[in-house]
């Protein structure tokens, strides 16, 4: 039954190229970690449970969700801070932000509503398989709410990792032939990854 299960299903692999993230349409690059925290309950569940039942009669839920967060550990390059590339998509080239605060107000600036998708790309033709189309998340109006930027360094440092923390209102599932994802271009500051191949989800 396994047997049988594995050859008409595919388990994801989450690393190794399968994975990207993409910024107002632009790779995120050089992301060596993303943790995705999904929107959690406004409250917490009620139980209605008067004073003569045993066991509740009903549980209410709410009909509202919190926003959700992306925490991205990106690797740091020489005379660039690891903000840059995505502030410069976000704001159109403008000037560098030196830290959180100009941060804040340049994502206040910003008309646009900001969007991060993940992108899902299956291996193609595994056993002839070739029905499993790329996939993903779009994470709707992003704002930058943190930025990790401290430094502990000794002797045996090899590369630096700083965190962005990225909220965001909702989340919606998207196929490839999805509209409205918009263009999905060249990496944010470069990019060894193959998904900078992709153009858009079209």
């Amino acid at each position: 039954m396994a047997q049988e299960f594995i050859n008409r299903k595919k388990f994801r692999v989450g690393g190794s190229g399968f994975t990207a993230f993409y910024w107002n349409g632009k790779a995120i690059a050089f992301a060596q970690r993303v943790t995705v925290r999904q929107p959690q309950a406004i409250t917490n569940p009620v139980p209605i449970q008067p004073l003569d039942a045993r066991y509740p009669l009903q549980i209410i839920t709410p009909g509202a969700i919190t926003e959700g967060y992306l925490d991205i550990e990106l690797l740091e390059l020489y005379n660039s801070k690891v903000w840059d590339a995505m502030m410069a998509v976000a704001t159109e080239g403008a000037a560098r932000a030196n830290d959180l605060a100009d941060v804040f107000f340049a994502m206040a600036a910003h008309n646009q509503p900001i969007n991060a998708v993940k992108m899902i790309i299956p291996p193609q033709n595994l056993q002839g398989d070739t029905t499993l189309e790329p996939y993903g998340e779009i994470y709707n109006n992003c704002v930058i709410t943190n930025i990790t930027d401290g430094e502990d360094i000794d002797v045996r440092k090899m590369e630096i990792v700083k965190g962005i923390t990225i909220a965001y209102t909702h989340a919606t599932r998207t196929d490839i032939g999805s509209s409205g994802v918009g263009a999905v271009s060249q990496p944010v500051g470069g990019s060894t990854s193959a998904f900078s191949s992709y153009s858009d989800f079209e």
